[in-house]
């Protein structure tokens, strides 16, 4: 018998396997990861397709681990620092937006409080300049 992803039980879904491939292509290149691409699978994967709450975490993870990998790699370059920490908080509000959409395709204004706190808790999104200002522009930009 076959699971809602059609795997059977101890069979790795589909996305599974992709978590796992972006594993590997971080594994095989360290910390000279092609960001854009590997950020652009993430993205791919929490926003275009419906992860478990397990897998996102997971994703959330690999994405921050990646993040904090490159700005460690980057202290002494203050445009690199800048670029990767509008992409955290980009990244950090599509992520959570996406996630407060229901399976039907409606808003759920708490789940979006509860992902971006979830983030923050973790350390995975900050509450910084960046976030500020991602936010402000969002804000500025729905109002009416």
């Amino acid at each position: 018998m076959s699971g809602p992803s059609g795997a059977r039980p101890g069979e790795p879904t589909p996305m599974t396997i992709a978590i796992d491939a972006v594993r590997r292509r971080i594994g095989v290149l360290g910390v000279d990861v092609l960001w854009d691409d590997v950020r652009a699978d993430i993205r791919h994967l929490l926003v275009s397709r419906r992860p478990t709450q397990a897998e996102r975490i997971c994703l959330l993870e690999i994405h921050a681990d990646v993040l904090d990998a490159l700005e460690a790699q980057c202290e002494d370059e203050p445009d690199a620092l800048t670029r990767l920490g509008y992409q955290r908080a980009e990244d950090g509000l599509l992520f959570a937006f996406a996630e407060a959409l229901a399976a039907e395709g409606g808003f759920d204004p708490d789940l979006l409080t509860a992902a971006l706190e979830r983030e923050c808790l973790a350390g995975r999104l900050r509450r910084d300049d960046y976030l500020a200002q991602a936010s402000a522009c969002l804000v500025n930009y729905l109002q009416p």
